[in-house]
């Protein structure tokens, strides 16, 4: 015969020990018989307790810890969440750090983060969200950063039984008006570069062909996204079929563990539509030459001194160019959107479009990738012609 009441006698004894095993502090008797410990506590770090006798100071400790495992706060449960996605590797180290910093804006040093999950109803979610929007004059895209935080750390509370509250439900019912953002108006002339720029850009490079400038040549003529055109290989190249293979990325994070910020190359690229082979224009064929010809045994397209040239270095180059030639600095994502915009201009199908750009959609690339890249005199004459009466 089991005793089951024996049993779970054990089984108690057992969660005791592992809830006393964690506690952070020292139990002690003073010299007056007196027992104490010290209790964590969110203003103070810390705060002192005395009881009578060892177990009544254990028992204090005992109910403390059971109460917080029980009833975690939002910041202990985001915590849990964000580190179960990591080990289920759900998310990369950088998505990870973005969720962490996303954390940090948003509700760090809040009193939210502080409240407990079982005592936060939908109504409390709906004013922190809505006075976040407002104290910090989010924009539409900063909102989507906390809308995933929240939305996911409530998927989470509910499945430990934390919470009521589903998210899909909160967040359909939320009404938040367009109104509601702050607008971010971008300078149309700093989106891309106009065709006078991109003249005295590839001419300058033309003139001054070293691997740093190539790389940004090479840009110009593929659109690769600048973590790509870093961590391109020598096999990524077909000449017979005049393609590349655009199969991984470059990526920074912090190291969990050290804090430290890490760069090095994924071995696959930013999503699944970014995997691709890219074609490449007669005049790409002929800047890889020379590419090669200046690196012609290194692992990867761009290095110096046997070293890969990371994507910042890029930037930095774009930068040194964009000054001596007197040209207003953009960064090469620009150049990625210039080179939309002109496949747009010239009437390419939309379909090749989508595939050299790595995008889902031709939308994506129309939207967020297409700004009119003639100087002023040219959209003069452009309208001009178009309005002859």
């Amino acid at each position: 015969m089991i005793d089951m009441s024996y049993m779970q006698e054990c089984i108690e004894m057992n969660k005791r020990k592992e809830l006393l095993s964690k506690h952070p502090y020292s139990i002690w008797e003073s010299k007056d018989g007196k027992w104490h410990t010290y209790l964590p506590d969110e203003k103070k770090g810390r705060v002192p307790r005395r009881r009578n006798t060892q177990k009544e100071i254990e028992d204090l400790v005992v109910k403390y810890w059971a109460t917080k495992k029980e009833n975690p706060t939002f910041k202990e449960i985001f915590l849990q969440w964000i580190q179960e996605k990591y080990q289920y590797g759900e998310i990369q180290k950088n998505t990870y750090n973005r969720y962490y910093n996303d954390y940090l804006r948003f509700y760090a040093d809040s009193d939210f983060e502080k409240e407990h999950m079982k005592s936060l109803e939908e109504n409390d979610f709906y004013k922190f969200i809505k006075e976040t929007i407002i104290n910090k004059q989010l924009t539409a895209k900063a909102y989507s950063g906390l809308r995933t935080i929240t939305k996911g750390v409530l998927k989470y509370a509910k499945r430990k039984g934390y919470t009521h509250i589903s998210a899909t439900e909160f967040f359909n019912d939320l009404d938040i008006g367009k109104n509601s953002f702050k607008k971010k108006i971008k300078d149309k002339t700093k989106e891309v570069f106009t065709d006078e720029e991109v003249r005295i850009i590839t001419h300058y490079i033309s003139e001054n062909p070293t691997i740093r400038n190539l790389a940004i040549l090479l840009a110009f003529q593929t659109g690769v996204r600048v973590g790509e055109l870093a961590s391109l290989k020598r096999e990524d190249i077909n000449f017979k079929s005049k393609t590349l293979h655009i199969q991984r990325t470059e990526v920074t994070y912090k190291d969990l563990e050290t804090g430290k910020s890490v760069n090095e190359v994924r071995e696959y690229p930013k999503n699944e539509n970014a995997d691709r082979y890219i074609i490449i224009p007669d005049n790409g064929i002929s800047t890889l030459k020379r590419i090669l010809n200046i690196n012609g045994f290194g692992e990867y397209l761009f290095e110096e001194n046997g070293r890969r040239i990371r994507e910042n270095a890029f930037n930095r180059r774009l930068t040194r160019i964009c000054k001596n030639l007197g040209i207003p600095h953009r960064s090469m994502h620009k150049i990625r959107k210039t080179y939309g915009t002109l496949l747009i201009d010239n009437y390419t199908d939309e379909s090749l479009i989508v595939e050299q750009m790595g995008h889902s959609d031709i939308s994506v690339t129309k939207q967020y990738y297409y700004y009119c890249n003639r100087d002023t005199a040219e959209k003069h004459k452009q309208i001009s012609n178009a309005i002859p009466y």
